[in-house]
């Protein structure tokens, strides 16, 4: 059985590729991630578990220095292949809806992690 930061980890992606997906950009599906993707993003979920105050430009703050230190850049668009994403830049210029996906992203992180097993 998967351990609860797994869980978090790939409920808070499902929940996401929605949102984006809501946006008319294509995100694949937990299990077809890779496993660096999986791993930074567990890491995402080990940083707010550490930091519950963590707040969404913190953690998107956060998230820019991974994807930049796993070889993202800045593209118009999302793109697995070529590794770019329109939204590494800095909190205050993401979109509305992109602010909301961090908001999102931490809100259903620690709504799994608060469950008792």
């Amino acid at each position: 059985m998967e351990n609860l930061v797994v869980i978090a980890a790939r409920t808070a992606h499902e929940a996401n590729r929605s949102i984006c997906s809501y946006m008319g950009v294509r995100q694949p599906h937990w299990k077809d991630m890779t496993e660096d993707y999986k791993a930074r993003t567990i890491e995402a979920v080990k940083a707010i578990q550490a930091d519950p105050k963590l707040t969404p430009e913190g953690h998107h703050k956060r998230w820019m220095k991974a994807m930049k230190d796993a070889g993202w850049t800045k593209g118009k668009v999302r793109c697995h292949e070529l590794k770019q994403s329109p939204c590494l830049v800095p909190y205050a210029d993401l979109s509305p809806m992109d602010k909301a996906k961090s908001v999102m992203f931490l809100s259903v992180v620690k709504a799994v992690l608060a469950v008792k097993v």
